[in-house]
């Protein structure tokens, strides 16, 4: 593997670091100034990491131009946070990475739902969403149980 091709697949590991909750290393491409600066970074790699780096870089040269630029997009964005952001958002990944495919599936089919509303439909909800989040659990339960006995009868 040549020095470029190796400074190539450490800016793609760093562009799938961002967006994945695997837990390589952080890989600061943009420090590498030179091939031989992103070699350095790359041999610096566990055997794992590497063999890491180079499953993503496959999985990246299988994508269409379309869904590469989505996820340079998404990378870019994620680098933009603020680093506490940016930590809650890895946080949310690997929750999320870490469902039952089922429940991501349910997930995803009420997002698809909540997209379909209209532009009021979506604000009545958020705001019904945000007096859930004030109740405490308490005021829940009850909550929950008083929906319950009014659909069974």
């Amino acid at each position: 593997m040549t020095k470029l091709n190796r400074r190539h697949i450490l800016k793609i590991a760093a562009l799938f670091a961002t967006t994945s909750a695997v837990g390589l290393r952080t890989i600061q491409t943009q420090a590498a100034d030179s091939p031989a600066d992103a070699a350095k970074q790359f041999d610096s790699l566990s055997p794992e990491e590497k063999k890491q780096v180079l499953e993503r870089y496959q999985k990246l040269k299988a994508l269409s131009p379309e869904q590469r630029e989505k996820l340079r997009s998404l990378s870019a964005h994620i680098r933009a946070m603020p680093p506490e952001r940016r930590q809650a958002f890895r946080l949310g990944l690997k929750r999320w990475r870490q469902l039952p495919p089922a429940q991501q599936q349910q997930i995803k089919n009420k997002w698809r739902r909540f997209q379909s509303l209209t532009p009021e439909q979506q604000a009545r909800l958020r705001t019904r969403f945000e007096r859930w989040r004030q109740l405490t659990p308490a005021q829940r339960d009850r909550l929950r149980r008083a929906i319950r006995r009014r659909r069974q009868g």
